[in-house]
């Protein structure tokens, strides 16, 4: 005789999963009446489960607490169904959750988006209104991180794109695709009057700058050639500037605390500073959506891609 055919054939299989979760519980909470409310339940009911699971495997999982008789304590064989049940029982648990975040559906239904202040502020808001326009019940998660978090996150399915600029294509990893959305216009922005107000725009460098203090805006905003720069002290800076509105930022330039470099967009309205265009400071930068790699990216990142290319022209 075969293994299989000496195990017993039970016939209550329908209860088997609230009968090891009522035995469970009761070794989890110390009590049948603790297991009871949690299950939302009667005591008689937790009691019948147990008995009749112990029935079922023939043998004994519980016995009365010789210190307290209204406590129970495991058997051996009790002990040893706990520790292979309580896994299979959160599992269980565990599954419908579990399943949601695989879920082509769910899916479908958030997109999660990484970036920095420009993206969220200038780049992104026309492109995400059309896409929520599009899918009313969409969730959206935007996450504010450096470039190089994001496509961490990217590599472990927890961001669906990000979007930054970027000016070296190579730094990016193997393992993800990025498809250019827009242009990035870096703006010097001075106070009225500074020495690098008078300079055509045409003719002001890296160099120049460097001669004044730079406020830093942070690893957040800063695009690889500004890190360069920052790094080999052609552009130094004792302020620097994380997570700051614009509007901060804008406050200490006028009040001739230093220079900055950011997106030529944010300055249009600006009256109490000076805007200078500086775009062959850094002339291959542009905004990319970076995704994973080795597959179609899903149907909403193509979306929001298409749609801030095709914003990007027309504010253009």
């Amino acid at each position: 005789m075969d293994t299989i055919s000496k195990i017993p054939q039970f016939y209550y299989k329908n209860n088997r999963l609230q009968q090891i979760r009522g035995f469970c519980n009761t070794i989890t909470y110390g009590s049948l009446a603790k297991a009871a409310q949690v299950m939302n339940l009667s005591q008689s009911s937790i009691s019948l489960q147990i008995k009749t699971l112990e029935r079922d495997l023939d043998t004994k999982l519980l016995k009365r607490s010789k210190k307290n008789a209204k406590r129970f304590e495991l058997t051996e064989d009790g002990k040893n169904f706990y520790e292979m049940a309580s896994p299979v029982l959160s599992g269980a648990d565990d599954l419908c959750d579990r399943f949601l975040l695989k879920s082509t559906k769910h899916h479908d239904s958030v997109l999660k988006i990484a970036g920095h202040h420009s993206v969220f502020s200038i780049l992104i808001p026309r492109a995400i209104k059309q896409i929520k326009n599009s899918n009313p019940d969409l969730k959206l998660q935007l996450s504010y991180l450096t470039r190089q978090e994001a496509c961490e996150k990217i590599e472990q399915d927890e961001i669906d794109v990000a979007i930054y600029p970027l000016e070296d294509l190579e730094l990016i990893q193997k393992n993800l695709s990025y498809q250019k959305v827009s242009d990035y216009k870096p703006a010097l922005i001075t106070p009225i009057g500074h020495p690098l107000s008078k300079i055509p725009d045409q003719k002001i460098t890296f160099e120049a700058i460097g001669k004044y203090n730079y406020i830093h805006t942070g690893s957040y905003a800063i695009s690889d050639i500004m890190k360069y720069n920052i790094a080999s002290k052609v552009l130094k800076s004792d302020i620097e500037l994380n997570h700051g509105s614009w509007d901060i930022l804008k406050s200490l330039v006028s009040a001739g605390l230093g220079v900055t470099i950011f997106h030529e967009d944010y300055c249009k309205d600006a009256t109490d500073i000076v805007i200078k265009k500086v775009r062959h400071l850094s002339p291959n930068i542009a905004y990319y959506a970076i995704f994973k790699g080795g597959k179609k990216p899903k149907k909403l990142v193509s979306d929001l891609a298409d749609l801030i290319s095709s914003s990007s022209l027309k504010l253009a």
